[in-house]
C-alpha cells in the first residue's frame, strides 16, 4: 500500500469517526463573533453572538454592543436558557471573548467540554462560519452598526430568523 492511500485511509477512518462524534448526538455548539464594524473598527459596534448545534443546525443570536466579557458571556447563557436541548460541548474560535476564566469557570462547573480551534485558522469551525454568512451579513450586508437604533432592530430581526 502506498503512503498515499495509507494517509488517505486513516484520514477517511478520522473523518468518519468525527462525523459520528459531532453529527449522532445533539449537543455540540460552535459559536463565534460577527462583527459589524464596515470600513472602521474603532470605536463601539455591534456584535453578534452567533451559536449553532452542529448535529441539528439549530441557530441562536444575541446581539451585543461592544467587546465586553461579561457581556459576551451573559448573552452566551441567555442563548443557553433558551436551547431546547442540551449541551454537551463549546467548541470556538481563539477570540479572548471565549477562552477567558469565566467562560472555562462556567463550562467546569456545568459539566460542559471546552475546545478551540486551531490558532491562525479562521475558518476551523465552518459550521458557523456559514451561519454567520447567511443569517447576520446577508440580511445586514457590511455597513457599520453602531447605534441603539440599529441594536434594537438587529434583536428583533434575530429572533424572526
Amino acid at each position: 500500500m502506498t503512503q498515499y492511500f495509507k494517509f488517505h485511509f486513516f484520514f477517511c477512518q478520522y473523518a468518519a469517526l468525527n462525523h459520528l462524534k459531532y453529527n449522532r448526538s445533539v449537543g455540540y455548539i460552535e459559536i463565534d463573533l460577527a462583527c459589524n464594524y464596515g470600513a472602521s473598527m474603532a470605536g463601539e459596534y455591534i456584535r453578534s453572538l452567533s451559536t449553532i448545534e452542529i448535529a441539528s443546525g439549530w441557530w441562536e443570536a444575541e446581539e451585543l454592543m461592544g467587546r465586553a466579557q461579561h457581556d459576551t458571556f451573559e448573552a452566551l447563557k441567555e442563548i443557553r436558557h433558551r436551547s431546547p436541548f442540551e449541551w454537551v460541548e463549546i467548541d470556538s474560535n481563539n477570540d479572548r471573548m471565549f477562552i477567558n476564566s469565566c467562560l472555562l469557570r462556567y463550562c467546569k462547573e456545568e459539566g460542559l467540554e471546552f475546545t478551540r480551534s486551531r490558532p491562525c485558522r479562521k475558518n476551523d469551525n465552518a459550521y458557523i462560519e456559514q451561519k454567520n454568512y447567511t443569517h447576520i451579513q446577508r440580511l445586514l450586508g457590511y455597513l457599520r452598526h453602531d447605534t441603539e437604533e440599529e441594536l434594537h432592530m438587529m434583536m428583533e430581526q434575530s429572533s424572526y430568523v
